[in-house]
């Protein structure tokens, strides 16, 4: 479930803490960004209100374009009331900004938001002449969102694990340095600098000052920062926010998982699952819909999900230690650049992202791409949105249409039932025939498609379907077969397909003899669109076994002399 934020308002700081003033935490100092007194309590009520139903990272979002709203106003950010011209400074301060428009309206949307609210619940807060309706930033050249294709997301995750084993590999190395395994005179240098830095830290890795205040701390520095620095070692020694990112990702693509959520995945989200004893389960909270999200996985796969947690658990298993109180049952544990242990943030993880995508030479992607990616692919794979909506975690159908709408799979539908169609068609005709009793020569018709002059079926040649024929007599429309509603066309009849190409053979030889004898404006408007319809729609879909079976069958002869 999502956690419980509680608010703490000291003079103009709002402290925002978990129960008991566990974490998250996170402080936010409206007075140090220079607003006068009054005006900044007003603002603290007016977040607290509007925001504190939200989980932390969204109030910290909202804080950034509170800190940009008095970057905007400068020298103006001291008065009271604030000025009527706020809105157009913050816009104009915006506009100069490395913002995008999509990130700037967000900005300017939540702070209009938060002075209207001022404006009505305190006095002399907002100048009465402020305009408070947000100025719009209209975005331009907004490309559509391209899905990621199966293709491009296993290219991904081969990169994943490239970045995973180099990881393993470089802390075994170490592992076995400090066991006494070395194979020449540097590695030996390299074990003796980690054991010393770790007797002066106590079995960590000490700060500069810890290291000079011990003798000879100076020559031990001087070593240290000849083979790299601190930095260096603590790569050596401890998993990386660059070495945990690829399991994140690797496991984010896999569970198809909100990015966010995943973040603050325990090291117990691994169970058995309840019927099955080839599977088990990855479980996790979504604390922004306050459900349990859970996802099924073959045992024993080298690279499964499952065993991607088990093997990152056992490389930070020693961070775990080090971290802040509440963070040691979480499973993405790294040791940043400057020594700190814990969770990467939101803002790490991204830049990671910017990063591995460098370094692979990927396409451009961001994470929330990904549970788009596999909510089409379980689509496609499934055939049925009810595989997408299980794979995401949905209660409804409706919500998983806005990551997969139904229309995606079309074109896969319209493939399926034209390879068959035709054991459709037999099927509902010999259901038919049973039916009630009609005429002998209009039952032996039915029986059976017509076949029509160029190798179109016909369900009902008395029906009048056609224009310019008449319901219960015989159609003779037969050029206009290809646009009539009554034809039939099972593609997957070699019967039917052979018949088909036999036209369209002898069409082509018709149009060279209307070119030779001069009578090409006859052909077109007779003949020309069902040529066009059965050349450009009919036979660029049929599969490749079915015509070159139908080929072996073809026979211009048995279509009536064309003129």
């Amino acid at each position: 479930m999502r956690p419980q934020l509680v608010h703490r308002v000291s003079g103009q700081q709002l402290l925002v803490s978990g129960p008991e003033g566990h974490r998250p935490r996170s402080l936010f100092d409206f007075g140090s960004l220079g607003f006068e007194p009054s005006v900044a309590k007003a603002l603290i009520r007016g977040f607290i209100a509007l925001q504190g139903h939200n989980i932390i990272e969204t109030q910290r979002l909202v804080w950034r374009d509170i800190r940009c709203f008095a970057a905007a106003l400068g020298r103006k950010v001291s008065l009271r009331p604030l000025p009527a011209t706020c809105i157009r400074d913050l816009k104009r301060w915006l506009e100069k900004s490395h913002y995008c428009p999509k990130t700037a309206q967000g900005c300017m949307n939540s702070v209009c938001r938060l002075l209207r609210w001022c404006a009505r619940n305190s006095k002399n807060i907002v100048d009465s002449k402020a305009a408070l309706l947000p100025s719009q930033f209209l975005r331009t050249n907004v490309r559509p969102r391209e899905t990621k294709g199966e293709a491009e997301i296993k290219a991904i995750l081969r990169c994943c694990y490239t970045d995973i084993e180099r990881a393993e590999a470089r802390l075994a190395r170490t592992d076995l340095l400090r066991a006494g395994s070395t194979d020449g005179p540097e590695a030996e240098q390299l074990r003796q600098v980690i054991q010393e830095l770790l007797d002066i830290g106590n079995g960590e890795i000490p700060s500069r000052a810890r290291i000079l205040s011990v003798p000879l701390g100076s020559s031990v520095l001087a070593r240290i920062d000849a083979l790299g620095g601190l930095t260096y070692f603590n790569c050596c020694l401890y998993p990386t926010v660059g070495d945990i990112f690829p399991f994140y990702l690797a496991i984010l693509i896999q569970t198809s998982a909100n990015p966010q959520a995943l973040r603050l995945l325990k090291r117990t989200c691994i169970e058995p699952h309840a019927v099955r004893a080839d599977l088990e389960c990855i479980v996790w909270e979504k604390p922004r819909a306050g459900s349990e999200q859970r996802v099924d996985f073959p045992m024993g796969r080298t690279w499964s999900a499952p065993n991607l947690i088990r093997r990152v658990c056992a490389m930070n298993q020693r961070l775990i230690s080090t971290v802040r109180p509440g963070e040691e049952v979480l499973v993405f544990l790294a040791r940043g650049n400057k020594g700190k242990t814990g969770v990467p943030s939101w803002q790490t993880i991204h830049r990671c992202l910017v990063a591995f995508r460098e370094r692979h030479g990927l396409a451009y992607f961001q994470l929330r791409d990904l549970r788009r990616a596999g909510a089409q692919l379980h689509h496609v794979a499934g055939r049925s949105i009810r595989a997408a909506k299980m794979r995401l975690n949905h209660a409804s159908e409706i919500t998983t249409q806005g990551y997969t709408p139904a229309s995606d799979l079309r074109e896969v539908h319209e493939q399926t039932i034209l390879k068959f169609q035709g054991a459709l068609v037999r099927e509902s005709r010999r259901r038919d025939r049973a039916h009630e009793a009609q005429p002998f020569g209009r039952r032996d018709l039915e029986s059976d498609p017509m076949e029509t002059v160029f190798g179109f079926g016909c369900k009902d040649p008395f029906a009048g379907l056609a224009p310019g024929s008449e319901p219960g007599r015989m159609c003779l429309q037969f050029f206009r077969c290809a646009t009539c509603p009554g034809a039939l066309i099972p593609v997957d009849d070699i019967g039917v397909v052979a018949r088909l190409l036999s036209a369209s053979e002898a069409l082509m030889q018709a149009r060279q003899r209307s070119l030779r004898e001069g009578w090409t404006m006859r052909f077109e408007v007779v003949y020309g669109p069902v040529q066009a319809i059965i050349d450009r729609e009919i036979l660029p879909i049929l599969g490749e076994a079915v015509v070159e079976r139908a080929r072996q069958l073809v026979d211009t002869n048995r279509l009536p002399w064309i003129e």
